[in-house]
């Protein structure tokens, strides 16, 4: 058996062809801030990132869990189901909504813009889950990519309208996304019908179960944005946007890819030997890309803020330096937190559940503490929080890893019965 080039290892690598597909999101993502941060005020566009950190958060935990439990097993979409999720959306947008208000001073017109997106992107993320539960993997990617092209159109909506603030991009935002959430639906609807095996119901706790698991992440994903304007300034939020648009975003899509391949390749491996060779040359190949993702970023992050944005915003060195370090430290974790999740037992998921909202609550301290330094010190602050996920997680998969290890992954958790 001939042995691939590792040219060709990298080109077959799961985890860098669905970063590839990410990549293509994370690029209109990144194009689409760098557009809104030229057309718009510091203040403006900070408060822009705001209301689309709220609605990422509100999104993905407004259908508290029913997106998890969809990627595990068929679920039998219904008007009911849409009824259900639009409402518990709606709820937790609402709550988004007032968090806005009271702790960053969000306007009305923003605030509205906030729940509609929050709606929204919890239907379309419960659509794209189910997609995904049934391995149709091309419309699932579409409808969680879809958020980048909507927000391309927001920003060219701000560009040609000269919005002096941003009422307009944020309104248009919410509007097509709440378009993309109906035409969604409407086709999954529809689709039901054709399906000839059934969907199965599920049950709360399970889904309650797996929100807990993952919030924490979602929490942590957004934390930088949330601390900036309490503990620094709007504008330093705005600084930081366009911090995390050019050199955050590529390190991003590269974690989401790490995560997205790794977790069912590590439970189908057979034996520590086999997860051992699979984890080295998954990190060499991903270790590859995230040093030259780094490189590239060192050099353009200063050509693309004096060109672009005309030297509106300063982003010095030790700050594309912290934001290079943070990004690789999150691509790590996705490499230790997919191989706990896969490998660790029922007891062990809880304790990493636990584990996630203890790194929470370090990165807010450490993040706080690091804001006397100023915006650095806050980006180094939360990647602590990073860090200390990662070793959690870590310790939780090593005696899954060693050598000498008789432990075997724990069995996939079987499907829930019905409800009689």
């Amino acid at each position: 058996m001939t042995r691939a080039h590792p040219i060709q290892q990298l080109i077959r690598s799961p985890a860098l062809r669905v970063t590839l597909g990410h990549g293509l999101g994370g690029l209109g993502w990144a194009v689409s801030n760098l557009l809104l941060a030229r057309a718009l005020t510091p203040t403006d566009y900070a408060h822009f990132a705001l209301v689309l950190a709220l609605v990422q958060l509100g999104g993905a935990l407004g259908p508290l869990g029913v997106d998890l439990v969809a990627k595990r097993r068929r679920l039998s979409p219904s008007l009911a189901l849409l009824l259900q999720v639009g409402a518990s959306c709606l709820i937790v947008g609402v709550g988004m909504a007032g968090l806005g208000a009271a702790l960053y001073g969000l306007n009305l017109g923003l605030l509205a813009a906030l729940i509609g997106g929050a709606v929204a992107g919890g239907l379309v993320g419960v659509a794209a889950a189910e997609y995904q539960g049934r391995q149709r993997f091309g419309r699932s990617l579409g409808l969680a990519q879809i958020q980048s092209v909507i927000l391309l159109f927001a920003a060219a909506a701000g560009l040609v309208l000269r919005s002096p603030t941003a009422l307009a991009p944020s309104l248009v935002y919410a509007s097509l996304y709440a378009g993309a959430a109906a035409v969604a639906w409407t086709v999954l609807l529809r689709d039901r019908g054709r399906e000839s095996v059934p969907g199965e119901r599920f049950a709360w706790p399970e889904a309650f179960a797996l929100l807990a698991l993952q919030s924490a992440g979602l929490l942590l994903v957004q934390l930088d944005r949330l601390l900036i304007p309490r503990v620094l300034t709007v504008a330093e939020l705005a600084t930081f946007s366009v911090l995390a648009a050019i050199v955050g975003s590529p390190l991003r899509m590269l974690h989401l890819g790490v995560g997205y391949t790794l977790l069912p390749r590590l439970r189908a491996a057979n034996g520590v030997e086999e997860r051992h060779r699979l984890l080295i040359r998954e990190a060499v190949l991903v270790g590859i890309v995230a040093a030259l993702t780094s490189v590239a970023a060192w050099f353009l992050t200063p050509v693309a803020v004096r060109w672009f944005l005309h030297g509106k915003y300063d982003l010095p060195g030790a700050l594309i330096l912290a934001g290079i370090v943070t990004g690789l430290i999150k691509v790590v974790e996705a490499f230790m937190t997919a191989a706990a999740t896969a490998l660790a037992d029922t007891r062990e998921l809880a304790r990493l559940s636990a584990f996630g909202w203890t790194a929470v609550l370090v990165a807010g301290v450490a993040g706080v503490l690091g804001a006397r330094w100023g915006l650095v010190g806050l980006v180094y602050g939360v990647g602590v929080g990073w860090a200390a996920r990662t070793v959690f997680a870590a310790a939780l998969a090593a005696p899954y890893l060693r050598r000498t290890s008789s432990r075997t992954p724990a069995p996939a958790p079987a499907p829930a019965p019905p409800p009689r």
